[in-house]
């Protein structure tokens, strides 16, 4: 346990609580370079907004409040090294996303606060190990038969493995007590050109016990 959560310092002794703004944005390759450029040139996030809006670019937004366990653990170190006020965008498929770091807060927890989490994290990565072991043994093991008129034309290469998909994980937050959203930012996040937007609802976090 102790290994873990010293390896693991933005997960807890330095843990930190995140209120966040993301916008969806629907765009081309050509607009999402475009983009990009002016996420770097933009004073605050309100001035990207403005600059969707102003070019009637469409894009949907929300709010949300995250302690770090609540990210995918792909993406708790890259948090942990934003300061408040900084944003980054991620490449979607028929556009982009951009989170904004609105504001943070420490909250740290300690080696004993923080055990059980662990404990239940690494029991369900084992078992996700085995289960996923199990199945690239199955599949190199079972043979693909074919009948009839098949047979003639049967490949004789072995058939390739189907990739497992990866799940996103999180360090699932087993005790603590409820970190309540606040609004950081007033910033209306809404198109224009979009019909409805959908304002994700405010995401209340898990902490952990004090």
């Amino acid at each position: 346990m102790a290994e873990y959560y010293e390896a693991h310092p933005a997960l807890f002794k330095e843990r930190r609580v995140y209120s966040l703004q993301e916008v969806n944005i629907d765009a081309s390759p050509q607009q999402v370079d475009d983009l990009k450029k002016t996420l770097d040139g933009s004073k605050t996030f309100a001035d990207f907004v403005s600059y969707l809006k102003a070019n009637k670019i469409r894009f949907t937004g929300g709010e949300a409040v995250r302690a770090a366990e609540q990210l995918p653990l792909a993406s708790v170190d890259q948090f942990a090294k934003m300061k408040d006020g900084q944003a980054i965008l991620n490449i979607r498929t028929g556009g982009a996303q951009v989170i904004n770091l609105a504001a943070s807060r420490p909250q740290p927890v300690s080696l004993q606060q923080a055990t059980p989490a662990i404990e239940q994290f690494l029991h369900n990565e084992r078992k996700r190990q085995v289960i996923a072991d199990d199945l690239k043994a199955l599949r190199s093991s079972v043979p693909i038969v074919y009948m009839g008129d098949f047979a003639a034309s049967a490949p004789r290469a072995s058939p390739a493995s189907v990739p497992e998909p990866l799940p996103v994980r999180t360090l699932s937050p087993t005790l603590g007590d409820e970190v309540k959203a606040r609004q950081q930012v007033d910033v209306s996040i809404e198109s224009p050109a979009a019909s409805a937007p959908s304002a994700s609802a405010v995401d209340s976090g898990m902490g952990f016990k004090k």
